[in-house]
């Protein structure tokens, strides 16, 4: 009777420990669970917070044999630096309390990755004087064509330039108060090219081809600059080339630590939205839907808007980058003067 009672004792005991061991592992999973979403809350937060001061967008089109990654910018970005030093400070000190975190706010280089290719994107600093896209390796490969967007509040006056031809389809489109500037050239990946846009007291400033940049020749590259007191509205769509899925990294994390998990994450960098994808998958097809191209086109101050199954459109017609034709082919939104 005593060893009977002894044994279920000892049944009892472990059946407890046993308990307690699985309740401490499921309150630790829950622990967890509730520090990723801690995580997740503040990288979200974090991330919003940083594109404000930085003001820059990105997108990537794609169809069966092209993807465009665009990118839209407003510079110079004055007081970046300043803003982004006092925002770390305010993160990882009265931030980190109200969330009892530690939060490590590890800045790099103003630059943006394109992956998987070899091309960047990137600014001499953050406040961002001047916009850069070229090949990281310097070769003069990876970009098929480019389309440039440019508008500022200041008047055209005229352009000076300095062309050498080659295969590169490059199309500038620059808007200001009184006047509206279109140009299509194919130019050389290998020489510098130079297209200045004089306006009141001020120019902008576009190289392509061959450029130095930080001591380094790139070829098929892209500086855009300005001169004088101005902020300039840019959007850039680097053309590459075949199908595949293109994604952008850049140099600065954010680490966040707690007592129960540490989680690194890449967060200094532009959400990348896919406008549309046709064909390139043909089980899915992603469509986001906006106004007709004929309805934006007139809203910009053109004549009518068609829909064209080639991005460089017919005669003295721009093409503007948005989901306004979702018909394939004629997927590229062509205004009219």
């Amino acid at each position: 009777m005593k060893k009977g009672m002894f044994f279920s004792l000892m049944t009892i005991l472990l059946s407890a420990t046993v308990l307690t061991v699985a309740l401490y592992y499921a309150s630790l999973g829950y622990a967890k669970d509730m520090s990723s979403q801690k995580v997740a809350a503040i990288f979200n937060d974090v991330g919003v917070d940083v594109k404000k001061i930085l003001s820059t967008d990105a997108s990537v089109e794609y169809d069966s044999t092209h993807r465009n990654i665009i990118f839209t910018d407003r510079f110079p970005n004055e007081n970046a630096s300043d803003d982004l030093a006092a925002y770390e400070s305010f993160m990882e000190g009265i931030y980190a309390r109200k969330t009892n975190t530690v939060l490590d706010f590890k800045r790099g280089r103003p630059i943006y990755y394109i992956v998987p290719t070899d091309l960047v994107i990137d600014y001499p600093t953050w406040d961002k004087n001047s916009l850069r896209l070229y090949n990281s390796t310097g070769e003069a490969t990876g970009l098929e064509d480019i389309d440039i967007w440019v508008n500022s509040q200041t008047n055209f006056i005229n352009t000076s330039q300095t062309i050498y031809s080659g295969d590169m389809t490059f199309t500038l489109n620059a808007s200001f108060p009184n006047a509206k500037y279109h140009l299509t050239q194919a130019l050389s990946r290998t020489k510098q090219s130079n297209i200045t846009l004089n306006l009141e007291g001020a120019r902008i400033n576009i190289y392509f081809g061959a450029n130095n940049i930080d001591g380094v020749e790139r070829n098929s590259s892209l500086v855009i600059s300005k001169v004088g007191e101005i902020f300039i509205d840019a959007t850039i769509a680097a053309g590459l080339n075949g199908p595949g899925y293109v994604g952008v990294m850049s140099d600065s994390r954010l680490l966040v630590e707690d007592t129960v998990t540490r989680e690194d994450n890449i967060w200094l960098t532009p959400e990348i939205t896919e406008e549309y994808s046709i064909d390139y998958n043909p089980q899915t097809t992603t469509t986001t839907l906006g106004d007709s191209c004929d309805t934006y086109c007139i809203s910009q101050g053109y004549s009518q808007g068609t829909c064209r199954s080639n991005i460089n459109c017919a005669g003295h017609e721009t093409y503007v980058p948005g989901t306004y034709c979702l018909t394939s082919p004629k997927i590229y939104c062509c205004c009219d003067p």
